[in-house]
């Protein structure tokens, strides 16, 4: 299979959480999990990952906070890494689960920002490959327990995918998430978060 759609949260997996529920602008536009201090879900299950996709609104935002990795492995994790600065880009610490490969972490559609308008507390949609060199197969974790490094916030989608995905697959997985979770009918027509398809 190319893809995991993350389903039920009472199975220990998350993902979409939810009915069609129109909240205030800064919120989801449908029902997501929410996560709090020292919460998280663990998969029951090891599979293959290298591309994930998110859809999340931070609570709040400190440095290491984990929204995504191995479970039982530390804080190798998709995180904030640089708190109030936002998603580290570039670094030593190798676990970042995008380590060595700064453009490979899309936020709202730029691979090239650690924040987005609106940042911490509008929701965005998270795109990231996994490095090279830890094994591609894990028993994921959302948040974590991991030196109180949890995620603060609501999770609504996440997707799986066994493989890297290509840059136009990319964009347009950010347009899908986006426009399900996010794009208010206001928004003007045309991509959003400023994503480029090409390389």
């Amino acid at each position: 299979h190319d893809v995991a759609r993350l389903v039920s949260p009472q199975q220990g997996v998350v993902v979409e959480a939810g009915t069609d529920r129109v909240l205030g602008p800064q919120n989801l536009k449908h029902e997501a999990v929410h996560f709090t201090a020292n919460t998280s879900l663990v998969v029951d299950a090891l599979i293959t990952v290298k591309t994930v996709a998110m859809v999340v609104r931070h609570d709040r935002v400190f440095a290491c906070m984990m929204l995504f990795g191995e479970a039982f492995e530390s804080d190798f994790s998709i995180r904030v890494g640089d708190g109030d600065n936002g998603y580290r880009r570039a670094g030593t610490d190798v676990n970042d689960f995008h380590h060595g490969q700064s453009d490979k972490l899309w936020l709202n559609g730029s691979n090239t920002n650690k924040k987005w308008e609106g940042f911490p507390n509008t929701p965005v949609v998270v795109i990231c490959v996994k490095r090279p060199g830890r094994a591609d197969v894990m028993r994921p974790q959302l948040s974590s327990r991991f030196m109180n490094r949890g995620f603060r916030g609501q999770i609504g989608e996440v997707l799986v995918f066994d493989r890297e995905l290509a840059r136009e697959e990319v964009a347009d997985l950010h347009e899908y998430l986006y426009s399900k979770w996010i794009k208010s009918d206001d928004d003007p027509p045309g991509p959003s978060g400023g994503l480029a398809r090409s390389a």
